[in-house]
């Protein structure tokens, strides 16, 4: 783990969320599901203006396409982006039956971020921040 870093975030201009949630699965149908929930996450933030970092996208379907299908590797991609970048966490629903988005969660709380299990938690925080 990283040591604790606690950002402040004043106003909406100060966020910059990690959407973490389940990826992997047994079929490509159900990654696929995944890969939709977080993206529909990441167009409401976009729509926002929200800054965003969704592995779900930036990775979608690389199980599928390059040989590479290390989950640490994918794992060791992500997380450096929460830990530098990102000052909040918000979980994609299901993200319960993850290992990778656990650790991201337990990883964000660790290190002092905001975390919000939902969507909708963490909109309505995100409305309360001034402009």
């Amino acid at each position: 783990m990283q040591k604790k870093v606690i950002m402040i975030i004043n106003r909406k201009s100060d966020v910059y969320v990690y959407i973490a949630g389940k990826y992997t699965d047994d079929t490509v149908f159900q990654v696929e599901r995944h890969i939709l929930a977080a993206r529909k996450i990441a167009v409401e933030c976009a729509n926002r203006g929200i800054k965003f970092f969704c592995p779900h996208t930036h990775t979608a379907h690389f199980d599928t396409y390059s040989q590479n299908k290390s989950w640490q590797y994918y794992m060791d991609l992500c997380t450096p982006i929460l830990y530098n970048v990102c000052n909040s966490i918000v979980m994609v629903a299901n993200w319960e039956d993850s290992a990778g988005a656990k650790y991201e969660l337990a990883a964000a709380r660790n290190i002092g971020h905001m975390s919000f299990l939902s969507s909708k938690e963490f909109f309505k925080w995100y409305e309360t921040l001034p402009d």
